[in-house]
């Protein structure tokens, strides 16, 4: 249901007469709920009214809707259309989305050379998810000869237009000396940049810049703060370097409680020094109970994560536990397993 009048009903009422513009603006604001009540089949429907017409926005918008199933059925075929649309009338956005669409298979297999030429047509328009991508296929060699003065040329490109992505990718660049000479004060610029724009790895980066000194003088402190930071987003890795300080006491007062928590939130996201660390803390009883069942559900998970090795320690533990015990771990590892999986596929 459209909210007020004035501005909303002139949209409403011109899209209704069969503006094409109108009836985009319509669909958009339905989708995000800007100024009316949220509804994603209504806005469906105007991106496809509008789409009909021509409008290179709703065919765009309409593509991204038929790709996620949001207020309609998933139709990658029928995205793929309408991206094509759009992206033949020069929408860059479009070009990358149907070049994703053929690098993935449609309607067969995939289709790395298609893709590839409209996702560099989408680059060299300005798109920026577009260079990244680019630039990542050069510096793995992924469907195009590896060239790492080619990828750092995309990310430098992405980073030149305020991509938080392009700009970590290019403090990566400088700090590995891939594609450029190494310099790790570019490379803690750039991390900061886009840190301070969120992005979770280079807050991770930037932190270990700090803590390290690469770069940059060593401050503690300074690494805590931007651990943190990235920690907050669930960048597995801060989760456990926070822990590992708070253990320690660098940074910050040392915090056994609070360490606890940080490892444990990394486990959560399957970062296996995590994994690994708790099931010696549970078998040792490190600052909490002896706890082998936890400990033989932390091992597991640390093979699962792709820590083999700790195959070893889980079967050592193993055979100390009644068989009621090792049973109560297993649970507990598929309960972990299907947590895994159904935080996966949200």
């Amino acid at each position: 249901m459209l909210l007020g009048t004035g501005c909303n009903q002139d949209i409403k009422s011109r899209a209704e007469r069969g503006n094409a513009k109108a009836q985009y603006q319509l669909g958009y604001r339905y989708h995000t709920g800007e100024m009316v009540t949220k509804d994603l089949v209504e806005a469906v429907k105007w991106f496809r009214k509008a789409a009909e017409q021509g409008e290179r926005a709703a065919q765009y918008s309409l593509g991204l809707a038929l790709l996620y199933g949001e207020g309609a059925p998933v139709n990658k075929t029928e995205a793929a259309k309408w991206f094509r649309s759009a992206a033949d009338r020069g929408d860059s956005a479009a070009q990358y989305a149907l070049g994703t669409i053929y690098l993935g298979g449609l309607d067969g297999p995939p289709n790395p050379t298609e893709a590839l030429q409209w996702i560099r047509t989408a680059a060299e328009r300005g798109e920026s998810d577009a260079q990244i991508f680019l630039g990542q296929s050069y510096a793995s060699g992924t469907h195009v000869p590896l060239d790492a003065a080619e990828a750092f040329k995309w990310f430098k490109k992405a980073a030149a237009d305020g991509d938080a992505g392009g700009q970590y990718h290019l403090g990566l660049c400088y700090r590995d000396g891939e594609g450029v000479g190494a310099d790790p004060k570019q490379a803690v610029k750039w991390f900061k940049m886009a840190a301070e724009d969120d992005e979770a790895l280079a807050q991770y980066d930037l932190g270990f810049c700090y803590y390290q000194g690469i770069g940059v003088a060593s401050n503690l402190a300074t690494a805590v703060t931007w651990f943190r930071k990235a920690a907050e987003q669930e960048e597995s890795r801060a989760q456990f370097q926070l822990g590992t300080m708070y253990d320690a006491g660098e940074g910050v007062p040392k915090n056994s409680d609070e360490a606890l928590k940080w490892y444990r939130k990394a486990a959560d996201n399957d970062d296996e020094d995590a994994l690994v660390l708790l099931g010696r803390i549970y078998q040792k009883g490190e600052g909490v109970p002896v706890d082998l069942v936890e400990s033989y559900k932390y091992f597991t998970l640390a093979v699962d994560a792709g820590r083999k090795i700790a195959g070893l320690a889980q079967a050592g533990v193993a055979q100390k536990l009644t068989p009621e015990q090792l049973a109560e771990a297993k649970r507990r590892v598929e309960d972990a397993r299907k947590q895994r999986a159904q935080k996966a596929s949200e």
